[in-house]
This record gives structure tokens, sequence and C-alpha cells, in this order.
């Protein structure tokens, strides 16, 4: 494995061109993904999104300036050696003007590794040392569950939003079947919905220090941002962090 760190200039002008150089000089060097996994990780100082940078004066998204670089870099790099990023949503830094997603994470893998590999990558809570939060990622091998229950656990079917998601999964179950919509065949849909709908749960809570850490404000924007793309899981993870008053 070879991992990258990067730190890359900060500002516009001359600075995004050497922020593209460095991308020229990284493909330089990177060794094929047939013989070596590579992580490139740090501080890119551009963004990819226009939701990943939010002006503080203004209160809205800004990030689409960076738009023209970021498929500069897709050109130059993730693309010609089959980089992807460790997704994570959360904002990593923070200063009197904006709050941007910056710092991230990409690895090489072919998209094959992912059938007995787990891949993340999550944010760690502030620091003084720092405007910026350290950014951690992962690549394992995935828990294996046993055959599946006949029956769901008593604690999952009583969670609030048990029915609702169950109701929301059956619904596009239903949207994507190809068979007569008989009532046998509602029925194994609605027993599907609910088998899949506590599988998941089960897993969120396995997962769940995985959320990220950020401050109120930061919650608030990201359950915004999430709202705007009907990210209902994601929705679900602000709304347990966000402030109740």
């Amino acid at each position: 494995m070879d991992l990258y760190s990067v730190y890359l200039p900060t500002g516009p002008g001359s600075h995004r061109a050497a922020r593209t150089a460095i991308a020229r000089t990284l493909a330089g060097v990177m060794a094929p993904r047939s013989h070596t996994l590579s992580v490139i990780m740090g501080d890119f100082n551009y963004v990819l999104e226009n939701e990943d940078r939010w002006t503080r004066e203004s209160g809205a998204w800004s990030g689409h300036h960076d738009k023209q670089e970021a498929k500069e870099w897709e050109d130059s790099l993730w693309k010609p050696y089959g980089f992807s990023e460790l997704f994570q949503p959360n904002f990593t830094h923070c200063n009197g003007l904006a709050r941007f997603r910056i710092d991230r994470a990409y690895a090489n893998h072919h998209l094959s590794d992912q059938l007995d590999r787990e891949y993340a990558s999550y944010v760690l809570p502030s620091s003084s040392l720092s405007d910026h939060k350290a950014l951690a990622f992962a690549r394992q091998i995935p828990h294996q569950d046993g055959p599946r229950e006949m029956s769901i656990a008593e604690d999952i079917i009583w969670k609030p939003d048990f029915a609702h998601r169950v109701a929301v999964e059956f619904q596009e179950l239903q949207a994507q079947d190809s068979l007569p919509a008989t009532a046998i065949r509602r029925l194994v849909l609605i027993k599907r919905a609910m088998h899949t709908v506590a599988a998941n749960m089960r897993k969120e809570e396995q997962i769940s220090d995985l959320d990220g850490s950020d401050d109120q404000v930061g919650w608030i924007l990201a359950f915004v941002r999430a709202a705007e793309k009907v990210n209902l899981r994601r929705m679900r993870v602000c709304a347990r962090h966000c402030p109740t008053s």
C-alpha cells in the first residue's frame, strides 16, 4: 500500500495552477492499481460540490466556484488512475468566512474489492491544534452475519421510525417489482421490507461511531443539505445530532 499525504496551496490564481500541477506530479509517480493500493488524503483546498462550501456572509452554498478545478483533478489523476473518494459528508474546516469540506481521502481499489472489504472515512472531533478536523479512514473485513433470523428482534420493532421506514422500503420494492401486485405478492414484499429495514437498523447501530463530528450549526447545515438531496438516511443521522431546543 502507498500512502500519500497532501497539503495544497490556498487561494485562487497562481495557487490554483500550483494545485493542478501537483495533480500532474502525483500522476507521474503513481503505481498501477493492479500492483499497489494507493491512498491519497489531506487538505486539497478545493471542493467538489456546490454544497461542500457554505459562506457565512451570504448564508448560501458556494462550492460551484471550484467546479472547473475539480474537473481538472478528475481528468488528470482521479479518473486515469481509478481513484474514488472515501466519502464522508461532514465539513472538515471552519473559519470566519465559511465552512468547507476540503479535507478528503481517495483510494484506487478496484470495484470488486468491495465484495469482501469495507471502506469508510469520517472526521474526528475538533482540536485546538488546527482549524481543520482530523480525517480517519478504514479498510476492513465486514462483519459476517449468520443466517437471517426468521423473527425480528423486539428492540428493533419498537424503534420510533421502524414502521415508517418499512412503509418507505415497501413502496420502493413495489415500484421496482415486475410481478402482478396480488395480495400474496404484497405480503412477500412487506416481509422483505421488514427484514431489510431491521438489518439496516442493526447495522446502523454498529457504525454509529462513524457519523463524524460537528457542532450544532454544522449538523443543521448537514440536515438541510441531506433534505435538498432527499437523502433520508443522512437526514435521520443529522436529526439525531441536531439541537432540540
